[in-house]
């Protein structure tokens, strides 16, 4: 038990569907700010107007993964539809999402066989030998055509790995691989059917798949890549630091191939044009990213001072798991002192992890031998948010942006980050930030991964310590963050990437 919060009793949170902490509705807002621009009637509405067909390669399995990427990348899509553009989303998902997205539009009254397609792709896995794997074609709930492979058969046969060695054999030798051409070939024969005029994507392969179409399709279609982590670019420290990044600095031809390159953040727009000498047009993560899911409108402010839940999201070597490991510890050992000594009662908090794709088993087994309370990824946030006290974001590496920093502070939730990379951008630079011993990228061990330098935890405890045990101070941070992202949200260009699209259309 935490003695501060024996003059405070928890505050009631009301229900998800009452209005926003504000008088004004985002859906309102939205109209009044963009009166002639949020929904075009016809194509004399925005200067440059043309109606757009545009295919994004999503990288993430999953057709409601929990990464920022993969949720960024839609909610650009989901505008674009709205705006009265044509859609289409390659992905792969899994068997659950399938059924999910029939029962939703079974729901909505708009499933028809007829417009549910399926169909088989012989895919060569790495000793080449030929798996079918199920694709299937439907248009969602929101109007969006999407194309998925299955993610049960697709991961085991040709994971993400072995795609990227693939485009980067291309690249070195100018020959696409014999394993890799069934998937290039499908996803080319999908991108024809659709007739775009622009693919976007975030990943090496798509970029070779979509410089190999037939030459008289290709001059006819935009190719766009959003770099959402430094190491998608090919030169400098930190090229090819993560599965999925670059494959190797020849890669950077095709960057300067594209039509289109976007950065999600200023850090990001900074880190290509100094160590690639490339020009990226600088548009975040859309503002409808963090809309409540369920309402569409502002999420609801939180009042979570005396929850005491301090939470991690997908605890990795890179995003800083030690420092978030050794506050669970540290806080363990509080509990064993106050135990020996009931004048110490020093405060004691609930640390709660969320796994994602950089955690693993061993990692799981050591926070809960910390006293972490250890959950499933999820992609709905809500409920996550109804109960996080502060969230901790103590990157490591240079994090393009950090779409949860926003979310937690745009419900008025404080976050403690890294002083790192497009983290100060995405918290739209309220404090607290605290330095770290950043990875540097160019040390790496005998795998090619990163070496994590030691980290003083004490800086983390301590702000910790200063948010959880002063109320005031907790609501000043909270209030600070609440009003400056809405307030940022409130000022963004809801048709940025549209018209960037549209400027490099052909």
């Amino acid at each position: 038990m935490n003695r501060f919060l024996k003059n405070f009793e928890f505050e009631d949170t009301t229900p998800r569907t009452s209005p926003a902490a504000s008088d004004d509705s985002l859906l309102e807002q939205e109209k009044n700010q963009h009166i002639r621009n949020v929904f075009p009637s016809s194509p004399d509405e925005l200067e440059g107007y043309r109606p757009m067909r545009v295919a994004l390669v999503q990288t993430a399995a999953g057709l409601k993964p929990p990464s920022g990427g993969f949720r960024g990348n839609y909610a650009s899509l989901l505008a674009l539809q709205k705006h009265g553009h044509m859609t289409m989303q390659f992905a792969w998902a899994t068997r659950q999402d399938i059924y999910e997205a029939v029962a939703e539009l079974k729901s909505a009254g708009r499933f028809s066989k007829q417009h549910f397609q399926r169909g088989t792709v012989q895919i060569f896995d790495k000793d080449s030998n030929s798996t079918p794997v199920t694709w299937t074609k439907f248009t969602n709930t929101h109007g969006i055509l999407c194309v998925t492979l299955d993610a049960e058969t697709m991961i085991p046969t040709y994971p993400n790995p072995l795609q990227q060695e693939d485009a980067a054999a291309f690249i070195r030798t100018g020959s696409v691989p014999a394993r890799a051409v069934p998937y290039m070939r499908w996803l080319q024969d999908h991108i024809i059917g659709f007739n775009a005029t622009h693919v976007v994507f975030n990943d090496a392969f798509a970029s070779v798949a979509t410089c190999n179409l037939p030459a008289d399709i290709q001059a006819g279609i935009a190719r766009v890549e959003v770099v959402h982590t430094l190491e998608q670019l090919p030169t400098g420290p930190y090229a090819g630091g993560i599965s999925g990044g670059a494959q190797c600095p020849e890669e950077l031809r095709l960057f300067k191939e594209l039509d289109g390159l976007i950065a999600v953040s200023k850090a990001v727009q900074r880190y290509a044009k100094d160590h690639c000498g490339l020009h990226a047009e600088m548009i975040p993560n859309h503002a409808w990213s963090y809309k409540d899911k369920e309402t569409s409108d502002w999420p609801r402010y939180r009042s979570n001072f005396a929850k005491q839940n301090v939470v991690m999201i997908n605890p990795a070597w890179v995003k800083g798991y030690d420092i978030f490991l050794a506050m669970a510890r540290d806080n363990a050992q509080r509990k064993v002192e106050n135990n020996w000594d009931a004048l110490l009662d020093r405060p004691v908090y609930n640390f709660i992890a969320y796994l994602g794709w950089g955690s693993s088993p061993k990692m799981v087994q050591d926070l809960k031998a910390a006293g972490v309370k250890v959950e499933e990824s999820v992609t709905d946030m809500e409920p996550v948010f109804d109960n996080m006290s502060v969230l901790i974001m103590p990157s490591l590496w240079q994090e393009a942006w950090g779409l949860s920093a926003t979310e937690a502070q745009l419900r008025g939730i404080p976050v403690i980050a890294s002083n790192v990379g497009g983290l100060q951008e995405a918290k739209r630079y309220v404090t607290p930030f605290i330095n770290v011993n950043t990875i540097s990228g160019q040390e790496r061990n005998e795998k090619g991964e990163y070496v994590i330098p030691v980290q003083d935890v004490k800086p983390w405890m301590k702000e910790l310590d200063s948010l959880l045990t002063d109320k005031d101070r907790y609501e000043a941070v909270s209030h600070m963050a609440f009003y400056t992202t809405r307030e940022w949200i409130r000022n963004f260009d809801v048709r940025g990437m549209e018209k960037y699209l549209l400027d490099v259309m052909k």
